[in-house]
């Protein structure tokens, strides 16, 4: 049963509207703002939304990033290291959003950095910025609602995070409350690229994608073309980030033709 405290309204983006849910699977690319550096991480956010990803999800660096493995923390030791700023960030997505008017872009933080602001400064200034919502892995379920109310006063989304541990119900009720799309969480532990999917993806996704009202991407895991080729028609997407990581982590200057081919063959495959 649905609680007073765990009712909410649902925030309909209209750029993610637009995109062709159902039509092929969606493309989430991730990148950590401020790594190597906040010049370098523009640029490449840049190259992915002009290489053709659906959506771009920016991570917003915390000390504490418990949902992340290996490769996203060293990015985001090294952002931290540079000193960024939320109030840079904002003004470089500001950036991003004026020459990508129609591009879904989502900031991916922990609750710390929003509350350190206050939610209702945070969510001001990202809708200034011209976000379109946030994923906040640490915001358990029950305490998200104030949140999202926050959220939705200054038309941004939250992103629900699902995962396979959870009972048919509890799934059937965050995928109910999260706007714009669910993010289905691939493995239990933490990001990192994979060599293969976790073999209890399917049957979860089989559960998952029946109770969903949502479009269900998927998360956690995916760096090979044939990750996206297994999960057709299991769900609507995939969210990808420690795999574009790496490759400018490998060569911070010369990254540009090996991440635009490894994208090539990535999108290929939607």
């Amino acid at each position: 049963m649905t609680t007073n405290n765990e009712k909410s309204t649902i925030h309909r983006n209209r750029r993610f509207q637009r995109l062709p849910v159902g039509q092929r699977m969606l493309f989430v690319a991730y990148f950590t703002y401020g790594f190597p550096d906040a010049a370098t991480s523009l640029s490449v956010m840049r190259l992915l939304l002009v290489a053709g990803v659906d959506i771009l999800e920016v991570g917003y660096p915390f000390s504490d990033p418990v949902a992340d493995g290996p490769t996203i923390q060293k990015a985001v030791t090294e952002a931290l290291k540079n000193s960024i700023t939320f109030e840079q960030c904002m003004a470089d997505i500001h950036r991003l959003r004026e020459d990508f008017p129609d591009k879904p872009i989502y900031l991916m933080t922990y609750m710390n950095p929003i509350y350190h602001r206050g939610i209702q400064r945070a969510a001001k200034m990202a809708a200034e910025a011209g976000l379109d919502g946030f994923i906040i892995p640490d915001l358990p379920h029950v305490s998200s609602f104030s949140v999202a109310s926050h959220l939705h006063a200054h038309d941004l989304g939250l992103i629900r995070l699902v995962s396979n541990n959870l009972s048919p119900d509890r799934m059937k009720a965050i995928a109910g409350a999260s706007d714009d799309f669910v993010y289905a969480i691939s493995t239990l532990g933490v990001t990192g690229a994979r060599d293969r999917l976790d073999t209890a993806l399917a049957d979860f996704l089989k559960t998952l994608k029946p109770l969903s009202p949502r479009p269900v991407l998927v998360g956690f895991g995916i760096a090979r073309p044939e990750h996206i080729q297994q999960l057709h028609g299991l769900c609507d997407g995939v969210i990808v980030g420690s795999a574009i990581l790496k490759i400018v982590m490998e060569d911070p200057a010369e990254y540009r033709q090996q991440l635009i081919q490894w994208l090539q063959n990535m999108l290929s495959c939607r």
